[in-house]
């Protein structure tokens, strides 16, 4: 059974207000230069580059991480790939960013 989900741009919200929820925005730097979400505990990790999954498994596999990009199909795979390499909580923000705005 997965354990990745992708939620409202409103559940999303809610998802970050709890204290030990990670955000990981794999957008490209380009892309984070015009909005961001603003989060105590967000790391940007970009998708463009070679070493992604390197950074993404050198993360803990126990945390809760919420991740977004522009329009959400890249979140949606790099949720995919986290869950299948074991990470016990990871949720994407359904439409990206683009949603969020509107």
């Amino acid at each position: 059974m997965p354990n990745y989900e992708t939620l409202s741009p409103e559940a999303f919200k809610a998802e970050i207000a709890l204290s030990d929820t990670t955000l990981i925005d794999i957008r490209t730097t380009w892309e984070q230069d015009t909005f961001w979400v603003i989060s105590d505990n967000q790391i940007h990790i970009d998708i463009t580059l070679a070493n992604t999954q390197e950074k993404l498994e050198a993360l803990s596999k126990t945390g809760r991480y919420l991740i977004y990009c522009w329009h959400g199909t890249r979140s949606k795979h790099v949720m995919k790939y986290m869950d299948s390499v074991w990470f016990e909580y990871v949720k994407d923000l359904d439409g990206g960013i683009d949603k969020w705005k509107s």
